[in-house]
């Protein structure tokens, strides 16, 4: 029996477990025809056309008005990366990340003209050199950091640390 099964999520693993776990996990997706072909099948279903935006207001005017905006603005346009990943593709990213990777973050934010943005963060960047210790100052004082999320006392994530490069340079993201 494995007794850290039974506590909370960010005591279930340490660090250098859960980094074992993504890096084996991106190995067999990789290279093990049938773990690929599952996860890109489960990410093709998941996905679909279940995302196609069906607005039902009593406003047929403004129905119209906002699934045009959606199809022609938003889902082109949506991630911070260019068109290149546009909503649907998006989705079948994050899919994936959390069937290779088990998690991953998505960061809402809007762009210089205000336009909304998408970015996704894999998993392998939101860590922390410090781990499962309550902080003792700062904005986050009595919140508990844990690999790289930081929990309210009640285990809400309210914010991030992700690290920028290879050097470890780390910034903290707010959960709005």
């Amino acid at each position: 029996p494995r007794i850290y099964a039974l506590g909370d999520t960010e005591q279930g693993l340490d660090v250098l477990s859960r980094e074992y776990l993504v890096k084996w996990s991106r190995e067999m997706s990789s290279q093990l025809p049938f773990v690929q072909a599952a996860v890109r099948l489960l990410a093709q279903h998941s996905v679909g056309d279940a995302y196609e935006p069906l607005i039902l207001t009593k406003d047929s005017a403004w129905n119209q008005l906002a699934t045009d905006w959606l199809l022609q603005e938003f889902y082109p346009n949506c991630s911070i990366r260019g068109k290149t990943y546009d909503f649907q593709n998006l989705m079948y990213v994050e899919s994936t990340l959390l069937d290779v990777d088990g998690d991953f973050l998505c960061i809402y934010g809007r762009d210089e003209y205000d336009n909304p943005k998408l970015q996704l963060i894999p998993t392998h960047r939101i860590r922390s050199v410090e781990t499962n210790k309550v902080i003792t100052e700062g904005p986050y004082k009595d919140h508990i950091l844990a690999d790289g999320v930081i929990y309210t006392p009640q285990g809400k994530a309210v914010a991030y640390s992700v690290i920028e490069n290879r050097n470890y340079v780390d910034s903290t993201l707010e959960n709005l």
